[in-house]
């Protein structure tokens, strides 16, 4: 029987934190939403080392296939959390809720705590957006001043990250770069997002798109490792 395409993913990413090039960066992990509803953070931020990574794989190891791809809404939470801003659908998710770290109260604890640091998002799919809208007054009132999206809003959000300042209290812009990647599934949705977001990494991945899409282990394999390879070029 050939293996799942979540296996693979499971697979892929257990690789990738085992990798000690990438050990000493902060990593979490975040998912979507069983029945659609935006997405929440199954892992705090930490950073990757020998003895993080066994928790953070394992909460990888828990996801279980299913359910509807809410991307737009998935990075919409991610943008509260990096700005400090209250939670939304990571307090009443399922199968579980926010991991308890990520929070004070009511509100996030941004993880932007210098302005030196590189703030990134890898965005992982195998399906267009389903479900994907009840975030969408919030997103046109809190972060496009009051403009609709064209079409589903990811490409949107990924620019108000990639462009709008997601920390006032430290001196300089701090802003988040998005990375989707596309397995089994090769969107222009995707592309724009990239392109908006700030994710284009050279080398990328097939064709001339600006971000990652594959159907192999091996694709999946070279996107995660040449991601975060070039994210740590940028912080060198």
């Amino acid at each position: 029987t050939a293996p799942s395409r979540l296996s693979i993913v499971q697979g892929v990413f257990s690789d990738l934190m085992n990798n000690t090039d990438y050990h000493g960066m902060n990593v979490a992990l975040m998912r979507f939403d069983s029945g659609g509803h935006g997405g929440f953070f199954v892992s705090p931020m930490q950073q990757l080392n020998a003895t993080s990574k066994s928790s953070i794989i394992a909460a990888s190891n828990n996801f279980t296939a299913g359910g509807n791809t809410p991307l737009s809404e998935t990075l919409y939470e991610a943008a509260r959390l990096y700005g400090g801003l209250s939670v939304d659908f990571g307090s009443s998710s399922s199968p579980a809720t926010n991991h308890a770290d990520w929070f004070t109260g009511t509100t996030y604890d941004s993880p932007i705590t210098s302005e030196c640091q590189a703030n990134n998002i890898v965005l992982l799919t195998d399906c267009v957006p389903t479900s994907d809208n009840e975030a969408n007054n919030s997103i046109r009132t809190n972060f496009l001043n009051g403009a609709s999206c064209n079409g589903n809003c990811l490409n949107e959000v990924a620019e108000y990250l990639h462009t709008q300042d997601q920390n006032g209290t430290i001196t300089g812009d701090q802003t988040v770069d998005t990375f989707p990647i596309g397995f089994t599934t090769n969107q222009a949705l995707l592309e724009e997002t990239a392109l908006a977001g700030g994710g284009v990494v050279p080398a990328r991945g097939v064709g001339n798109n600006h971000y990652f899409t594959t159907s192999s282990t091996s694709g999946l394999a070279s996107a995660f490792n040449k991601i975060p390879g070039n994210v740590k070029k940028r912080n060198d």
